[in-house]
């Protein structure tokens, strides 16, 4: 997995292209499994306006803007939740406001929108209209350092996690910048990690850390105390590796991109399946690559497809665990 994610950042610096995604080919309401219905869908690859190169992290803010790490293009693009663009931000560079592959994304409880500049080794904070408020980082594996951070996201206390992917382990700060504790290891043990990349917080402060170089999401408490892990697999993947996001809803539901098998996979949070949705594909529901999953306060799951460069917003409705 390390060489995979490896591939995404070169991807920004070479001639690779992606082929874009054609939201216009499917009307809104489409259902795409039982219970998931498309609502919108934008996104098509190049660097113009509501453009892609490689969409990456996705946050919805309390009133419903949707913000978009678009890695490749090292900036942040603001739309509304049917996907007109509202603002956009940042260039390629180490500067304030620059970024060198513009990764996870999560909005605070005052709307604050946190951005992990995976190339630089930091994180940046920004207002909501965009403007730079403060900078933590540095290249390294001490106390506050990274290699490769990837993931983001932010409990309701003000904590805010990081996805130190290259360096194998979790660590958190409180919304300053300050360091506050870390976890984890290179391994394949309870609490041990291979490039973790996707990361997020339920309601009650309990961490949730998909493992992408392995088939496992390992939950902890706020503190770094492993509490159990399960398996994402499930009897029809062809790949058994491969969850790059994780989101968790105000009912403690779970949501997994399972990017090896181009599904989102739907948990319970001990671990209990309850749906997916998904296949290969360029179509409605679809997908090459989902990349970073985002909630709103509505329910609706937002997905960040890198393969098509798009973003595709569902509605779903769950069963019954």
């Amino acid at each position: 997995m390390r060489t995979r994610l490896l591939i995404v950042l070169l991807a920004i610096t070479t001639a690779y292209t992606i082929a874009c995604g054609d939201g216009a080919s499917a009307p809104v309401g489409t259902p795409v499994a039982e219970g998931v219905g498309l609502v919108a869908w934008w996104g098509s690859e190049g660097s113009g306006d509501g453009q892609f190169n490689v969409a990456a992290g996705i946050a919805v803010d309390g009133s419903g803007n949707v913000y978009v790490a678009d890695l490749g293009n090292n900036r942040v693009q603001v739309f509304s939740d049917d996907g007109e663009l509202l603002r956009q931000w940042g260039s390629s560079g180490s500067g304030k406001g620059q970024f060198l592959s513009a990764a996870g994304i999560a909005v605070d409880g005052l709307d604050n929108i946190f951005v992990v500049d995976s190339g630089n080794d930091r994180v940046q904070v920004f207002s909501a209209n965009g403007k730079f408020l403060r900078e933590w980082g540095s290249r390294g594996d001490g106390d506050g350092q990274f290699t490769t951070p990837f993931g983001i996201a932010i409990s309701t206390s003000g904590d805010v996690y990081i996805a130190d992917s290259f360096n194998d382990r979790v660590q958190a700060f409180n919304t300053d910048g300050e360091f506050l504790r870390k976890w984890g290891s290179l391994g394949s043990g309870d609490g041990q990690f291979v490039d973790p990349v996707g990361i997020g917080v339920d309601g009650s402060g309990n961490v949730y850390v998909a493992n992408s170089g392995s088939a496992f999401v390992q939950v902890f408490n706020a503190d770094g105390d492993f509490l159990r892990k399960w398996d994402t697999r499930s009897g029809d993947d062809i790949r058994g590796h491969g969850p790059t996001s994780i989101a968790v809803d105000n009912s403690g539901n779970v949501y997994v991109a399972d990017a090896a098998n181009e599904r989102i996979k739907v948990f319970t949070t001990t671990g209990g399946y309850l749906m997916q949705w998904g296949s290969p594909g360029r179509g409605a529901g679809q997908f090459k690559d989902p990349f970073w999953i985002g909630l709103d306060r509505s329910g609706n799951v937002y997905v960040t497809d890198f393969g098509t460069n798009s973003v595709q917003k569902f509605s779903v409705k769950l069963p019954n665990p």
